[in-house]
């Protein structure tokens, strides 16, 4: 098991969808469906603040357990209030937790502080283990939810997760954020379909081609381009 520093590794959305799309053709071997990636994607964009959160290439806040490779970071769960007080009663010096939120509801919002069990997440060394690791996580262990992949339906997606204990937020609030991020994706999807005319040889930096995503499914690189749209928007 390797323990690493835990750090942010910043993806754009125009970068992982071709990094899920090669760790859907590693683990089953054949392209994915348009709609299919675009839920991975937008369940990426939900859990890593559309990438800009993601640690140590972690695709979607997977814990870790055993001796899996892993990091510690702070987070924050929302939990039924008779868990949250007894987490809270058992904090100590060296597995820390605290009271994030409390509305008087019946659920409460805690906050693990690093150390904690609860905040050991899995971590990989590159993009591509994480996104193959989250993949085969989401087809063999969050089984249930995989037919929602399959037919691209993003809130029987996110309900069903919930039903299998995937996530802690508020069911309805996941289940609408999926639904827009799966749009969004889906415009990220087009953007790298499209093709795009080279630009003059001159007038491009050293080393970089102007490209697309071809017809066959071939990846050619867009992400400079696209990244540089995103942060206009």
């Amino acid at each position: 098991m390797i323990v690493y520093t835990a750090k942010k590794t910043p993806v754009s959305s125009a970068e992982i969808l071709p990094a899920l799309r090669h760790a859907w053709i590693r683990f089953f071997g054949n392209e994915p469906a348009e709609d299919s990636l675009c839920i991975l994607g937008a369940q990426w964009a939900l859990e890593t603040g559309r990438g800009a959160s993601m640690m140590n290439y972690n695709c979607a806040g997977i814990k870790a357990s055993g001796d899996q490779d892993c990091t510690f970071y702070a987070t924050q769960e929302n939990l039924p209030r008779a868990i949250a007080a007894r987490y809270v009663a058992n904090s100590t010096a060296n597995e820390p937790c605290e009271i994030a939120k409390d509305d008087g509801g019946t659920n409460v919002r805690v906050r693990f502080l690093a150390n904690h069990p609860m905040t050991k997440f899995r971590a990989y060394a590159n993009l591509e283990d994480g996104c193959f690791d989250y993949v085969a996580l989401l087809q063999r262990r969050f089984a249930l939810s995989w037919p929602a992949v399959m037919t691209g339906d993003p809130v029987a997606f996110a309900k069903l997760l919930k039903k299998q204990g995937y996530y802690t937020a508020e069911e309805d609030d996941y289940a609408r954020l999926m639904k827009s991020l799966f749009e969004e994706m889906k415009k990220v999807f087009a953007k790298l379909q499209a093709p795009q005319p080279p630009a003059p040889p001159d007038t491009l930096p050293t080393g970089i081609q102007a490209s697309s995503w071809s017809s066959n499914g071939d990846l050619v690189d867009r992400t400079l381009q696209l990244r540089d749209e995103e942060e206009k928007e």
